[in-house]
């Protein structure tokens, strides 16, 4: 009777250790922006225990994060978090394409958050972990970002241009441009450089020679990719146009074909502006967001605009952003045009 309550105490203590211990662990990773990638196999079990109440989750296999923590993450943080994990795991991974891509503050859509991207030399063997993407380039190289190895940036944007295909890489493209204060032309000319004999090089100096500094994020990016793809004329971006009721108080436009009969403005409308309120004071503001939107629609229309909105869904759903363009009377260009790979700057 006496071993066995002393085994219960042991047991109780043993597991109050165990407790500290990960709490102490988990202090540690959440300190560092990181999940927890336990070292032992106890360690692991017990995680999945708490799994199982609820407790933790494990959002990659064999990474944990306390729940209260990880539901008060954005997307792109969760991301980052699991990379932190990994890195500390595996201290030889080299983080590439689009993870590079979030690592160095690039925007990239949601979608590009489920795999892991790493690089290895090209005479590396062994089989990827479960939900991640291993390249093998001719030549790797690296650079540290917050102590992450990553490819360099330039070579960052190629892999997502080459691999990840045109709308995708744009988003990125975009994004690179404007965080650097650089353009098209110097892009494409550093993808001829680092593109020689690569797989996708086609693509990503297409990419290259759409890619704009003005676009303002990974929404408007996906937008112009979907108009380009669809043969659509391009527009112009970020446009400042008079308010006619109080002239020198512009508005900004996120696309507009300036040289039609009746010029044509594009507004991507984003969720944010009118989420479900909560509150009373959240409905006011979204009534003040409508109220302000429908204000800026009418004087644009005053000024000789038609005014096109549109939301992702559209985006995701091209035949339908198709027909407000074509209902906007937005031409078409000949298909081999809109597919011609050309350096920035030639006419269309």
């Amino acid at each position: 009777m006496l071993l066995k309550k002393l085994q219960t105490r042991g047991a109780i203590m043993n597991s109050r250790k165990a407790e500290l211990r990960l709490a102490a662990q988990f202090e540690d990773a959440i300190a560092r922006g990181a999940c927890l990638a336990p070292a032992m196999q106890r360690d692991y079990q017990l995680l999945k225990r708490r799994m199982n109440q609820k407790k933790v989750v494990e959002p990659r296999p064999g990474v944990f994060a306390p729940v209260d923590c990880w539901n008060k993450l954005g997307d792109r943080q969760r991301y980052l978090h699991v990379l932190r994990s990994m890195a500390a795991k595996h201290p030889d991974w080299v983080f590439c394409s689009f993870s590079a891509a979030v690592i160095q503050g690039l925007a990239v859509s949601k979608k590009q958050l489920r795999a892991i991207h790493i690089a290895s030399p090209a005479n590396h063997c062994g089989e990827a972990p479960t939900g991640v993407v291993r390249y093998r380039p001719s030549q790797l190289s690296v650079v540290t970002i917050n102590g992450l190895k990553t490819t360099p940036e330039v070579e960052t944007v190629f892999c997502c241009a080459a691999r990840g295909g045109f709308s995708e890489g744009l988003i990125v493209a975009d994004s690179f441009l404007r965080n650097n204060n650089m353009d098209s032309r110097q892009l494409y000319t550093q993808f001829l450089c680092i593109g020689k004999n690569r797989p996708g090089k086609a693509c990503a100096l297409r990419v290259a020679r759409y890619a704009d500094e003005r676009s303002e994020n990974g929404g408007e990016s996906k937008a112009r990719a979907v108009m380009i793809e669809g043969g659509w004329e391009t527009p112009d971006l970020q446009v400042e146009i008079d308010d006619p009721e109080h002239p020198g108080n512009p508005y900004r436009v996120d696309f507009l074909w300036s040289h039609l009969t009746k010029p044509v403005i594009g507004e991507l409308d984003g969720l944010e502006k009118y989420r479900a309120a909560k509150t009373e004071d959240d409905e006011q503001h979204a009534l003040n967001v409508m109220m302000r939107e429908r204000q800026r629609e009418s004087r644009l229309s005053l000024a000789g605009f038609t005014v096109m909105r549109f939301t992702m869904e559209d985006v995701n759903v091209p035949e339908r952003l198709y027909r407000k363009m074509e209902l906007a009377g937005i031409p078409r260009i000949p298909l081999s045009d809109s597919l011609r790979l050309g350096a920035p700057g030639d006419s269309l």
